[in-house]
This record gives structure tokens, C-alpha cells and sequence, in this order.
């Protein structure tokens, strides 16, 4: 026997066997329905195989309503028998808001929700993401999460059933490069990693920490920015990226405000700094990342066959300035 408790003190109640058939049914409907006053659904799965797996993939509803009504945060989420729901609700909320504080999301983002079950975190990131797809394998859940989208406004939410590891690349296919944090995991715990992934449809490829820091910098991604140049550590903030054309070349500029209580960068840091945005953008460009839209100013610029650029096409020459400033 399985127990689920929602809001209010709901209860679900779901009864695993493993044989279709349920002996003396009505009368443990009647006996349950008695002495537990608060359940609102009673269910029978089936689990017929032996191993480690508690609920089998067949469920069906004996009494009641098919899902609970379970609350966190200011959201109302339907779980289902087979939807993962987490059990500490109030521990689940500080989780949930870490992640979402952590995220730093603008609203200019696309964010993947891997085996998203039910759309808890999913529906916590949509408040700040633009796009928010979640994957989930077991097909109640995905219900589930379409119907807690719904119910709780969420209009920028989309839900997928299927395997992540086949779905999320049909979905980079489709969709803009994406830059995920990579997670570091130790004896002493667990953390976000100074590398990150570049994810594009042709392939992936883990950007080592300076790179992986000015590609947030190029996606103009809020938070301090730290790059190791010329043997020495360099914190920026308000960091802002703009572009020109010049003829055939992109003019990069990049104003940053050095971190309080550094010293000033050196002419040797302002340099690095510059070839290491350079070389990014070169490099991101062959990949099929294309964030400064250079693509589409060399299109105005281009009035013969502009219409063709692509990332396929060679990249325009970039020249970076670096200009630190002190409030």
C-alpha cells in the first residue's frame, strides 16, 4: 500500500498487487472509505514483475478522483499514482527557489526540464524563463503537468512525453545553441562547475572556464564575471556588449566595471581579455552560434545575396575593445 497526502490532509491511497484481479473489492472500497475519512482517491496497481520497482505501469482508479491536489509554493500541482512528487513539500520550496536564485534567469532564456515528472520545477522556472520545455518518459506525469500548467496560468510551458535522451536532441535541432551549467559533484557535496556545455545541433562541447565566462558575458547574462588573464584573476560586473560594422568587420566593444576592492586591470589583461572574446565569438560562429547577430548586420550591409548568410558562411572579422570604468 502506497499513501500520498495532498493539500487540506487529502489523502491518496493506492493499492499494489500483483494480479489484475482484486479480491473482496467492494468490500475494502467500504472499509477504506470508513476509517480514513480525508482520502479522496483509492487506486490498484499492478506490479507483476520482481524487482526493485515498487508501482507497475498499469493503474487503474477504484473509488475517487485519478489525482491529489498537492500545494507548493504558490502553485496547486494534480499528481497522479505514478507521478514523482516530492515528498517534503517545505523543504521542496527552498530547493525550488535556490534553483530558480541560482538559474539567473532574464526571461530571454529557453530551459530544458529533464524527467520533469509532474512540472513542479518547470512551472517554478517559467515564471523567469521565456521557454521552458519538460521531458518526462511516464505518460500520466506529462497529463499531469499540462493540467498544472493550465490550472496555474502558465502559457510559456511545454510538455513532451519521451525519452530525454532521443527528445533532447530533436529539440536542439529546432531551437536556438543553448549554454548549460555543468554540475560538480563531490564527497563534500554539490556544485555548479567552472566549465559549461555548449549545446548546438551540430554538436556539443564543454567550454573550459574563461570561454564558458565570456559566453555568459556575450549572452549579456547578469552576475559577476571571472576570467584568469595573464596569470591573474579579473572580476567584472555591469559588463555590457555592443557591435558596429565597419565595411566587413564587426567592431566588438565591451564595457565592465572592475570588481570594488580590485586593482585596475593591466594593459596586458585588457588585451587577453580581447583576443579571448575574438577567438569566442570565431569559435562560437563555427559551431552554429551565431549571439551577436552578426549574421543578420552583415546582411544589411550586404545588399547582393544577403539573404544567403549563414553560420555556414565564413565569420565577419572581429576587432575587440576593452574599456574598464570605475564608479
Amino acid at each position: 500500500m502506497v499513501a500520498r497526502t495532498g493539500i487540506k490532509g487529502k489523502l491518496m491511497v493506492v493499492l499494489v498487487t500483483a494480479t489484475p484481479k482484486l479480491s473482496k473489492e467492494k468490500e475494502i472500497i467500504k472499509m477504506l472509505r470508513s476509517r480514513l475519512p480525508n482520502m479522496v482517491s483509492l487506486q490498484q496497481n499492478i506490479q507483476t514483475y520482481r524487482n526493485n520497482v515498487i508501482l507497475g505501469r498499469e493503474t487503474k482508479v477504484l473509488w475517487g478522483s485519478p489525482t491529489i491536489k498537492a500545494g507548493l509554493d504558490k502553485f496547486a500541482f494534480n499528481v497522479s499514482a505514478r507521478s514523482f512528487f516530492q515528498v517534503n513539500t517545505r523543504q521542496a520550496e527552498r530547493l525550488y527557489a535556490k534553483a530558480l536564485e541560482y538559474a539567473q534567469l532574464t526571461g530571454q532564456e529557453t530551459v530544458i526540464d529533464a524527467y520533469c515528472g509532474t512540472g513542479t520545477i518547470s512551472l517554478y522556472l517559467a515564471q523567469k524563463a521565456r521557454k521552458v520545455y519538460g521531458v518526462e518518459i511516464v505518460s500520466p506525469a506529462i497529463r499531469d503537468a499540462q493540467k498544472n500548467a493550465r490550472e496555474n496560468n502558465i502559457r510559456n510551458a511545454e510538455f513532451i512525453v519521451g525519452d530525454c535522451t532521443k527528445v533532447m536532441p530533436r529539440l536542439y535541432q529546432h531551437r536556438e545553441s543553448l549554454l548549460l551549467p555543468l554540475l560538480e559533484c563531490t564527497e563534500n557535496g554539490a556544485g555548479f562547475a567552472e566549465e559549461m556545455l555548449l549545446q548546438t545541433a551540430e554538436e556539443q562541447r564543454v567550454l573550459p572556464p574563461n570561454e564558458a565566462q565570456m559566453a555568459l558575458l556575450l549572452c549579456t547574462a547578469p552576475g559577476t564575471r571571472t576570467f584568469w588573464l595573464d596569470g591573474q584573476q579579473l572580476e567584472l560586473r555591469r559588463c555590457s556588449v555592443s557591435v558596429a560594422m565597419e565595411g566587413a568587420q564587426a567592431l566588438l566593444r565591451l564595457d565592465a566595471q572592475p570588481e570594488a576592492g580590485t586593482p585596475q586591470p593591466t594593459a596586458a589583461q585588457s588585451a587577453a581579455l580581447a583576443r579571448l572574446a575574438e577567438q569566442a565569438v570565431e569559435t562560437f560562429w563555427q559551431q552554429g552560434t551565431d549571439w551577436l547577430s552578426l549574421r543578420a548586420r552583415t546582411m544589411l550591409q550586404d545588399s547582393a545575396g544577403g539573404e544567403s548568410w549563414t553560420t555556414k558562411n565564413a565569420c565577419p572579422k572581429i576587432r575587440a575593445d576593452v574599456r574598464f570604468v570605475r564608479f
